[in-house]
Parts: C-alpha cells; structure tokens; sequence
C-alpha cells in the first residue's frame, strides 16, 4: 500500500499553551520561508490567534465568562491549526524535509482506510446547553487513537475527507472541527436557534473510518 507524508496534528486542546508555542513557532519559520508563499491561514492571523488562547487562558478564572472565552479561543486556534496543516501538505506535496523545517511534525499515512464503519454505529449523541454550547459523545471505539469532531451549521453537511484524512469544507460552508483522542467534545460559542449537523472520523493504526452517520440538534441561548 501506497503512503504519503503529511504534516502531523501534533498539537491537543487538552494542552492549548502547548498549542499555542506550535503556532508561533510555525509562524516563525514560515516567515519569508519561499516554500509558504501565500498560506491559507495568514501568519498575522495565526499569531493574534495565539496570543489571543494565551491571555484568555491565563486570565480564566479571573473574570465572569472567562472560561467560556478561554475555550473559544482554543477552538479557534485548533481549526487555523488545522486549516494550515492540509495547506502545507499539499503545498510540499508530501517534501516531509520542507514541512519540518517549517515547524510541522509529520506522518506517514497509508492510502487505504480502515474497515468501514458497522452499520450498527449511530451518529454521535448530541447535548445543547445554555451559552452555545454542544456537547457530542461519539460512538466509542477501543481501537481508536483520534476522533475528529466535525460540527456544519444551517446544513447541509457537504463536508469530505481525503483518504489521507485531510479534511475538505466546500466554500461558503461554516464548518468547526475539534480533534480529540476522547470521543466527547464540547463546542462553544454556537449561535442560538441555529441548526447543527455532527458527524465523526476515527483513526486507528490502520487508517482513517468513514464518516459516521449525520446527528442533527438545535443550539439553544
């Protein structure tokens, strides 16, 4: 089977001070670097982004909402981050030597993916709170390393994923997606009364699943 190098989620939201460094560290080395000529996130971006997690996280249990501020900016940098990485694979066209120097870890990824999903799995469970928030349980796999979350808003769920995990959102689509090795993940900031639609990958150490059946729910106030 084919592989192809890629650049590596390294980072976790569990650990957002740790993803923050790898951001700023990315937008080091992507500085007047030839190979990263017009990245899809803008290093000016990336960099407030960074920052931003950075002050609201040491700042979180000093002010009303903090934590809930905190958690968005999480969010946020963690989707750039992403949004980044598939822009440098396909950029370096799996070049693992122009990636790293660009403070991207990478990964070898094979072509084929791991068994479809049975058709016995349901889409994740989904739970709306109060402040925008939606909680989603996915289906639980003991062999899984990663879940990706991906939550789409006011439908329809058009999103893709490559064979090499990549994640592909049609323009105009307003798509959030949370990377996690748990299968529960909480979304914040969703707007009220809007319409949701979840859906979940898995990665094991074959490969990339399937996306799960659509859950839909409705975010509340």
């Amino acid at each position: 089977m084919s592989k192809t190098v890629i650049a590596k989620v390294s980072w976790s939201i569990d650990k957002p001070l740790l993803m923050a460094t790898h951001a700023h560290d990315t937008v080091t080395k992507m500085t007047d670097n030839p190979d990263y000529t017009t990245p899809d996130v803008t290093l000016v971006i990336m960099e407030a982004a960074a920052t931003k997690l950075e002050v609201a996280y040491a700042a979180r249990k000093n002010t009303a909402g903090g934590i809930a501020e905190s958690d968005k900016t999480i969010i946020a940098l963690d989707e750039l981050l992403h949004t980044q990485a598939a822009y440098v694979s396909k950029t370096t066209v799996g070049d693992a030597a122009k990636m790293q120097k660009a403070g991207w870890k990478t990964i070898k990824i094979t072509h084929a993916k791991a068994a479809a999903l049975d058709s016995s799995v349901v889409g994740p469970k989904l739970e709306a709170s109060k402040g925008g928030k939606l909680k989603s349980t996915a289906f639980l796999d003991k062999g899984a390393k990663e879940y990706i979350t991906v939550l789409v808003l006011n439908g329809p769920f058009n999103v893709t994923m490559l064979s090499n995990g990549q994640i592909i959102v049609p323009v105009g689509t307003i798509a959030h997606i949370m990377s996690s090795s748990k299968h529960i993940v909480t979304f914040e900031g969703m707007p009220a009364k809007g319409d949701v639609l979840v859906a979940t990958v898995t990665r094991n150490a074959v490969g990339y699943s399937n996306f799960s059946p659509v859950s839909t729910a409705e975010t509340i106030s």
